[in-house]
């Protein structure tokens, strides 16, 4: 797994729930003005699954990323301490989507095909 773009060591709990989140770019599937509320849901989202990581330490968090507007998500990461959060892992492009897939106890995902 890896963190701000380095490697860390998995730490998944054994026998534990994983829900992974796919990440997605602010404007997946969505062409809208900034101030539409779809413009937003990037933030809202990244945000709260962030915060349900920091609420639920028993249960095991990815955030499994491409890499494609990774760059968008690191000041909500910065400002919400992820990097602090011992169950929140996030992956990038170089980790296997199909072997987190079968780790996880529940997906979910905005536009993406992870979800199908």
């Amino acid at each position: 797994m890896t963190i701000y773009g380095k490697k860390q060591k998995s730490s998944f709990l054994n026998n534990k729930k994983v829900v992974t989140f796919f990440y997605f770019h602010p404007r997946a599937g969505i062409l809208s003005e900034k101030d539409f509320g779809f413009y937003n849901l990037h933030d809202h989202v990244l945000s709260s699954f962030i915060l349900l990581a920091k609420s639920n330490p028993g249960i095991e968090f990815i955030i499994k990323h491409k890499g494609l507007g990774w760059e968008k998500a690191q000041p909500i990461l910065d400002n919400l301490q992820a990097d602090c959060i011992n169950n929140l892992n996030i992956s990038g492009p170089e980790d296997n989507a199909q072997e987190i897939i079968f780790k996880s106890t529940v997906i979910t995902g905005f536009c993406s095909t992870a979800v199908l």
